[in-house]
């Protein structure tokens, strides 16, 4: 009886991990270890609905890196992926802990800023970009210089669901591209094809 008890818990045990890991799989990047687009989703929708009172908001952000592709032609995709990780590092340090970042894919992520009043986007946006800016060195044995920049989008709410915050968000990173990278956008919904303000020259 005693061996047949410790067989079950071992095997629950083992069911209650292995579920775990797969939800894991499920919500995380695999490279970079960040939340993916279907954990985002959801962190943002949570945080809409804890949006009650009339003065506070939210903010999601939008970024791309500005010449990932010439690391990849470069360097090769090993070295692509050692940016990501070394990206999604550093702009995780440069957040606080109510924020999340998380990776969509190729070499977009996606901010969630819990706390956006005062100016507080604008702010962050600020510091991400100086800080992806500084070089990275990469490589295993022999180590080399990459210098990258970035280009975010941003729009706050409420108004409005987690889908169509993502979307306003990687319009306002659009029109960032579009007016010369290097800098963010806060997204307005009658004009935002002149809402883009240089911070990056």
């Amino acid at each position: 009886m005693h061996v047949l008890a410790r067989s079950r818990r071992y095997a629950l045990d083992l069911v209650a991990r292995k579920t775990e890991q797969l939800r894991y799989q499920a919500t995380h990047d695999a490279l970079t270890g960040l939340p993916n687009r279907a954990l985002i989703l959801e962190q943002v929708g949570q945080a809409l609905d804890d949006c009650q009172q009339p003065d506070t908001a939210i903010a999601i952000m939008f970024l791309d890196l500005d010449g990932f592709k010439n690391v990849n032609d470069t360097f090769g995709h090993a070295a692509g992926d050692r940016l990501l990780r070394a990206v999604a590092q550093r702009v995780t340090g440069v957040l606080r802990d109510e924020s999340t970042v998380g990776r969509l894919g190729g070499d977009e992520f996606v901010i969630l800023l819990r706390d956006a009043r005062d100016g507080r986007p604008e702010t962050v946006a600020t510091r991400i970009i100086q800080a992806v800016q500084e070089p990275f060195m990469l490589g295993d044995d022999r180590a080399y210089e990459v210098r990258v920049g970035t280009s975010i989008g941003i729009a706050t709410g409420p108004p409005g669901s987690a889908d169509e915050l993502l979307r306003d968000a990687d319009l306002a990173l659009y029109q960032a591209k579009k007016a010369g990278k290097g800098r963010y956008v806060m997204f307005a919904p009658a004009v935002s094809g002149h809402a883009d303000t240089p911070i990056a020259r």
